[in-house]
């Protein structure tokens, strides 16, 4: 059996009763952090204005914006929505991929045109992550990497729009090799600075749900696009991990879930969790309090401030800039106070520059390999890269035991230091902690009835049409 098959088999088959029940309390909290981040996404001036040519595209009520409340035509929906929850890098993440996109906004668009019940949406989410976690982890080794595996997003609306659809297992596979025709291959500078970024998640997603309609009128597609010698894992690197799209059933990545609690890159997060809890204990600290901060961390941090500095604006302070950056979310954090979405504003940087960059100035960040083996060490025992790549195969693997660890040590002004090896909302942090961080997110972030919105995702299974929890996430 092909690849492509056997997660058109799986994708199309599995039902809410056979998904371990801890597997939708970490989707419901993946909901809420997925809703919050569109709602911080008010702040982009790029998601607004994306939303509202989206609405101009017209069509039937059909799903929800929860910017707004509008309902608009399904895959313009997903458009905006998907758009919100990318502006500011709030977004959740797994082990291999950052499938909330696609997961969370195609199932409930599509859960509300086919007045799906609850259980049908958590069974859906739970399958994109599934599917888009392990397409994801094939490419591990690139071309692409992050928010940059866009291709995933295409896979999950696929599967998503097939299973509301109701196609079986051979019309999903036609849906997926539909999907694949043309993969999309998103370049670093539209990523890196403009508003551009946000169509990354967008147009995949919508692309994987509109194969799926096509699939459903009796279109054919590759059943072999997946890992044929010249299909979509070959022709983007001959040396992909095929192997991982296995284990359907008994591996469940969704448990490698992470929440952002701030908005920004993943690498971020150990660093300005101990710049905040020193912040909090000691400060809370000016740009003039500060002689120096010091930043102790890992390849990866280190690696992506490098990287994100090449791509700097030297005309303004985009947010993406402070998102892939320590030392510029130091910096706002100098000025501001916090890293409060409504600071990532262009509006708002453009008149704080000055001062934030004054602010990211005081930060020295330093490679230094003990990090990566404070890292190491937080694995082992668990389920980790390393032992995936040993065994070549995610059947057996248990990803409850998978620890998201890239430590930071901050110290400043040579006198006060916190070290964060795994970072809030991340896996291998406490569940109860993470539930709580979640809610708070949430909370800080939602325009409407917090409480009312909460009690619906907290009992969604119980729902018998989504749209009526829908209508409460705006």
């Amino acid at each position: 059996m092909s690849e492509t098959v056997e997660i058109a088999e799986w994708a199309s088959s599995v039902r809410y009763e056979d998904i371990p029940p801890r597997i939708h309390e970490k989707t419901k909290a993946q909901i809420a952090s997925v809703i919050a981040a569109i709602h911080a996404g008010r702040h982009s001036e790029g998601a607004t204005s994306g939303r509202e040519v989206a609405t101009s595209w017209g069509g039937p009520s059909e799903a929800t914006v929860f910017n707004g409340g509008a309902k608009i035509q399904r895959h313009n929906a997903i458009f905006a929505n998907a758009m919100a929850s990318v502006s500011f890098d709030f977004d959740d993440y797994l082990c291999f991929g950052h499938t909330g996109h696609s997961a969370v906004c195609a199932s409930f668009a599509y859960g509300e045109l086919e007045g799906a019940s609850g259980k049908d949406v958590l069974a859906s989410i739970a399958v994109a992550n599934e599917v888009g976690g392990r397409l994801g982890g094939c490419l591990l080794l690139g071309p692409q990497n992050g928010q940059m595996w866009s291709y995933i997003h295409v896979l999950e609306g696929a599967c998503v729009a097939s299973r509301f659809l109701g196609l079986d297992a051979g019309r999903t596979a036609n849906a997926i090799g539909i999907a694949f025709t043309q993969p999309p291959y998103p370049l670093m500078p539209a990523f890196m600075g403009p508003d551009s970024k946000l169509l990354i998640p967008a147009t995949t997603t919508v692309d994987g749900c509109r194969a799926a309609e096509l699939a459903a009128r009796g279109w054919t597609g590759s059943h072999v696009i997946l890992e044929d010698k010249e299909g979509f894992l070959k022709r983007y690197n001959a040396n992909a991990f095929t192997w991982m799209l296995s284990g359907f059933g008994e591996a469940w990545v969704t448990d490698s879930l992470c929440y952002k609690i701030v908005p920004g890159c993943a690498y971020i997060d150990t660093a300005i969790d101990a710049f905040t809890a020193l912040n909090r204990e000691h400060g809370p600290f000016t740009t003039d309090d500060i002689e120096q901060v010091t930043v102790r961390c890992g390849l990866l941090t280190t690696g992506m401030e490098g990287f994100a500095t090449s791509y700097r604006s030297s005309e303004r302070l985009e947010p993406i800039s402070i998102n892939f950056s320590v030392a510029l979310s130091i910096g706002l954090m100098l000025h501001a106070g916090d890293l409060k979405p409504e600071y990532f504003s262009h509006k708002y940087l453009d008149n704080h520059r000055d001062a934030i960059e004054a602010g990211a100035a005081k930060v020295s960040m330093r490679y230094d390999t003990e990090m990566d083996k404070i890292g190491a060490r937080a694995g082992e025992g668990g389920t980790s890269v390393a032992g995936l790549l040993g065994a070549q195969t995610l059947a057996g693997q248990d990803f409850e035991r998978y620890v998201m660890a890239f430590p930071s040590e901050v110290t400043i002004n040579g006198e006060l230091t916190a070290l964060q090896e795994v970072p809030l909302g991340g896996a291998g942090r406490p569940w109860d902690e993470t539930k709580q961080l979640v809610e708070r997110k949430f909370r800080e972030n939602f325009t409407g009835d917090a409480d009312a919105a909460l009690r619906a995702i907290d009992s969604l299974e119980d729902c018998a049409d989504v749209s009526s929890v829908a209508s409460l996430l705006t």
